[in-house]
């Protein structure tokens, strides 16, 4: 993993603002540059707004695996792998690493690598 922080608004997160006691799962999450969550896309069809959110490559906290491991990772239903809490999927979740988590130790989201985006929900 890279020390380097992204530009301004090439990478949004979420991490835990509290203390948790066990590991963190996070089962779906989008990030917007919608106010409105894109519900306003969901039930008028407004036009360029993805109700899913905006799409990029998913990051976390948790250390890297190598390849396979991390293959297999995004095979399960609960795992390390950051995509499953992007997957629209609500029986599948990211868990974070450690457990107890200190406070921000956990930390899920997007990185976009063709342009910056001002998100506005998640």
């Amino acid at each position: 993993r890279s020390a380097k922080r992204p530009k301004h608004g090439m990478a949004w997160r979420l991490s835990n603002f509290d203390r948790i006691p066990l590991s963190w799962e996070v089962y779906e999450m989008a990030f917007f540059e919608e106010e409105t969550c894109g519900n306003v896309a969901r039930f008028s069809g407004a036009p360029g707004v993805d109700p899913r959110g905006v799409g990029g490559t998913s990051i976390d906290s948790n250390p890297a695996l190598r390849f396979s491991e991390q293959e297999q990772a995004c095979r399960l239903t609960r795992g390390s792998c950051s995509s499953l809490a992007f997957d629209q999927e609500l029986v599948t979740a990211w868990v974070s690493d450690c457990s107890p988590c200190l406070q921000r130790e956990a930390w899920i989201g997007l990185l976009f690598r063709q342009k910056p985006y001002n998100v506005r929900c998640f």
